[in-house]
């Protein structure tokens, strides 16, 4: 599946702070919204990334669900991440991820992703 080899070039590119490869992977008008946060455009989320005050450390992603409408494929996804903010400690939190990926051409870019809390069940 080309969306779940993107969706790992993603998650890549975020951990490794790849800004060339995330410039060539969202679209000009990509939209980011964080739980309980503000949205942030695609200048916005980079300069986080850039700047080091988001560090992403790692994803594990858990029942993904792929369905696929023409040139779009959502990508529902239950993610423990671990992310750091500038100097501060590790954190750990999981999210219900909702990864909108869209046909461009020869390739998909990611146009927007939501994120939503949830507890695991013990």
């Amino acid at each position: 599946n080309a969306v779940r080899a993107r969706q790992q070039e993603l998650e890549k590119a975020l951990v490794d702070a790849d800004m060339a490869k995330l410039d060539q992977m969202l679209t000009p008008d990509f939209i980011r919204t964080p739980p309980g946060g503000r949205d942030t455009d695609k200048a916005a989320y980079s300069a986080i990334i850039r700047s080091g005050q988001l560090k992403y450390i790692s994803f594990d992603d858990r029942e993904p669900k792929f369905r696929a409408y023409g040139g779009t494929v959502l990508l529902n996804v239950l993610s423990h991440l671990r992310t750091r903010s500038g100097t501060g400690p590790e954190r750990e939190s999981n999210l219900k991820l909702l990864w909108v990926w869209v046909r461009r051409g020869d390739q998909w870019l990611l146009a927007a992703v939501q994120g939503t809390d949830f507890t695991t069940p013990r």
